[in-house]
């Protein structure tokens, strides 16, 4: 890499301690998620329970925004009671004549939009505040020109004064989802929690057999914690613990009320699930909701595993660990999607020949699995996905003992899938448009189905179990970064998540990233799953290659320059392997620095495709020893050495940086669908899918039917714990 220096001639220093306010951009595209035509033809039985597991996934998603910020929910609270009272029309008629403009309505809209998107004032992709762009003083004349407010305006007041400093303030530490300590807030714990706190609850908690999925953690005082643990049961369970001298109160019924409403809906699900394996699904959900145990979820997750090719697709919980700072805390999500068959044929001749293709893979039989459980591999069209962001693939269950030892389902997200086009096609040089773009929609699938199925599936944790039995032979098994025996493995339960904490997200998305890339060069990876396009290879493979490393810089505007933090782990993992590409020269990967008609400092990423086989394919290949050997081993001191090696942002990244952040384009915002029961004149039961605008307010729209169950729960749940987890300045 050219230094800043010598090519744009300019010193580049960061500006300490100053943050611009971030807004949702009026401009911001909407993107409909939408399968009327594939609903349509499901049988009555499957859109019943397409309808009831709907019902539960957006009724649990309103924990997301409590698991956001501290004045998430409440908000929410005011907006939906605003419109569902009315309508957006409505609203809008009377915002305006109260004396906001049109500029100002689009503003509101605009924030209100991502809030609802993002379940709270945070971006799930990326971990960072948004503010409303609209006027404190516009935004209270919006609230107090609606008829919620005429009537209830003592306690909206009363709630108004409670979050609306916290709603515009940008400044750290409101800034991003983190630690106090590491100058940011997390409202998985009270603002006092600070990242060790974190670690001596999560220490305590291994030693009582307590996983920490679905809970939060309260500070009363040095001395003493609360583990809040979500369940409708709200106190039998509840336990005390003093263990050296701390109190660990184990309070169970966080968010009960939610909770309950969530098994009812599941309740009234099994009347129409497919097959016992539904069933008990369901059954294990409403345990797990009613007593809050992990291991009623992870008996849902066999069963989920066992229910082979459905046409419903489902799944419901506290799943993925993204937004906890320490990476133990999951958020909720529900998802519903239906099979499309045809393009799921591909993904099954991949499955079924995996095991080939794992031997591909250049760490060697002794760290992968002995036997390689065949999943169930579909692509979805998605109904409803209620959580703060929608993927574009999946592969769970998220708990290790299960996907090691009883497998697994991956999904393709298919109508979650973005369009590529020219013009968001920055940095990229003109002779590298026609094969980057034009090839853009099918090397993603490519490579969503080789991270999903062959990155996250692969790989084998070398253990020792609660018998002292280890499952691999310690005098056969060479550790092949320093030819001798290996002599580390997980102890007795010990998880991978438990023992590499905070850095096994970003750790295990760049692996699996590393493992699709490394898949492109074996033309009988592509064979198996995209025979039909031979003719493309090579320009396929290269679109893959370049959008990852493209991305890369694109993602730099995730990364923190004051914290030296990066806010989403799968662009952590793409930088991480960024780097191991630059670092292995010859040219493959360079950036050249160039100026725009304008003036202004910009570059271009160049790629040489000539060496992606080569010099490429090898600088992967080493490195993915690297993180397998440190992974099986439990090795997570030079793994964490490693990782934070190239993870780290220099002054020449920060320029990019700033350039990035001059030309980013407002990000997608997404609407989606819903269901609603449809009964005739004569009385025939039907389940009908409604579409909604791809505009702000149809998110605005989709989101008050989403909810139109039970809201005054969140503002209750609110109250209770609100002093809490509100930051208070010292």
């Amino acid at each position: 890499v050219v230094s800043t220096q010598s090519t744009w001639g300019i010193e580049f220093e960061m500006e300490k301690g100053q943050h611009k306010p971030d807004y949702i951009s009026v401009k911001s595209p909407v993107m409909s998620i939408e399968c009327s035509k594939a609903f349509e033809k499901l049988t009555l039985k499957e859109k019943l329970y397409a309808y009831y597991f709907t019902r539960a996934s957006w009724e649990g998603s309103k924990i997301c925004y409590f698991q956001r910020s501290y004045e998430a929910a409440p908000l929410f609270y005011i907006v939906y009671k605003i419109f569902s009272l009315e309508g957006v029309a409505a609203v809008r008629e009377k915002a305006l004549k109260a004396g906001l403009t049109e500029d100002e309505w689009k503003q509101l809209t605009a924030y209100l939009a991502g809030f609802l998107n993002n379940c709270g004032n945070y971006r799930s992709f990326g971990d960072s505040k948004f503010v409303p762009e609209l006027p404190k003083e516009k935004f209270e004349l919006f609230i107090k020109s609606s008829e919620f407010y005429a009537a209830n305006s003592q306690i909206v007041d009363g709630i108004w004064a409670d979050i609306h400093d916290e709603i515009y303030e940008y400044n750290p530490p409101h800034h991003h989802i983190g630690f106090i300590d590491e100058n940011c807030l997390s409202a998985l714990y009270s603002s006092n929690v600070t990242r060790n706190d974190a670690q001596k609850v999560d220490d305590f908690l291994k030693t009582i057999n307590v996983q920490p999925w679905n809970t939060r953690l309260q500070k009363i005082d040095d001395k003493e914690f609360v583990i809040l643990v979500a369940s409708s049961n709200e106190s039998s369970l509840s336990k005390v613990y003093v263990d050296e001298g701390m109190t660990y109160r184990l309070v169970y019924g966080d968010f009960a009320q939610i909770i309950s409403n969530v098994a009812n809906h599941l309740r009234q699900g099994l009347s129409f699930v497919a097959n016992n394996e539904q069933r008990l699904m369901l059954e294990a959900y409403i345990a797990h909701f009613k007593d809050g145990d992990i291991n009623h979820h992870k008996d849902s997750q066999r069963h989920w595993i066992r229910d082979k090719n459905p046409a419903v697709e489902t799944t419901l919980g506290f799943i993925e660990t993204y937004v906890d700072p320490y990476g133990v805390r999951a958020e909720f999500e529900g998802m519903v999607s239906i099979v499309d068959r045809e393009q799921s044929e591909r993904f099954a001749r991949l499955v079924a020949n995996a095991e080939k293709l794992l031997t591909f893979l250049p760490w060697g039989k002794d760290f992968e699995k002995d036997v390689f459980l065949r999943p169930d591999f579909t692509s979805l069209e998605v109904i409803t996905f209620a959580t703060s962001g929608t993927p574009l693939g999946i592969n769970i269950p998220n708990y290790d003992e299960i996907r090691q030892d009883e497998g697994f389902k991956n999904v393709n997200l298919g109508n979650c899938l973005p369009k590529a086009k020219r013009e968001y096609a920055l940095y990229t040089p003109e002779e590298y448009l026609d094969a980057y773009i034009d090839n853009a929609q099918v090397s993603l699938l490519v490579k969503v189905a080789f991270h999903e199925l062959l990155g996250h599936g692969s790989g084998k944790l070398l253990q020792k179990d609660a018998d002292g039995k280890l499952n691999f032979d310690i005098t056969k098994v060479i550790d092949p970064l320093t030819n001798q025996p290996v002599s580390a493995y997980y102890q007795p339960g010990e998880t991978w998540s438990s023992k590499f904490g905070h850095l096994n997200n970003p750790y295990e998305e760049c692996r699996a990233d590393a493992v699709a890339l490394y898949l492109t060069c074996f033309d009988e990876a592509l064979e198996v799953l995209i025979p039909e396009y031979k003719e493309k290879w090579d320009d396929i493979v290269f679109s893959a290659w370049y959008g990852l490393v493209n991305r890369c810089f694109i993602g730099l505007q995730l990364y923190s320059p004051e914290s030296k933090k990066w806010g989403q782990a799968h662009v952590n993992g793409n930088w991480v392997i960024l780097k191991v590409l630059q670092e292995a020269g010859e040219g493959l990967v360079e950036i050249q620095t160039t100026q725009t008609k304008e003036g202004l400092d910009s570059f271009f990423v160049k790629l040489d495709r000539s060496k992606i086989r080569t010099v490429g394919k090898k600088a992967l290949g080493d490195f993915l020893v690297k993180l397998q050997v440190y992974k099986s081993t439990a090795n997570f001191e030079k793994a964490s050495e490693m990782y934070a090696h190239y993870s780290q942002v220099d002054q020449f990244a920060l320029k990019v940086r700033e350039i990035v952040l001059r030309d980013k384009f407002p990000r997608r915002l997404e609407v989606q669908g819903d269901l609603i029961l449809d009964v005739s004149a004569g009385g025939k039961l039907d389940v009908k899918y409604v579409n909604f605008e791809e505009t702000f307010e149809g998110i605005i729209a989709s989101h008050i039917l989403h909810h139109r169950n039970e809201i005054e729960p969140i503002l209750q749940e609110w109250t209770k714990h609100k002093s809490r987890f509100r930051y208070q300045k010292s």
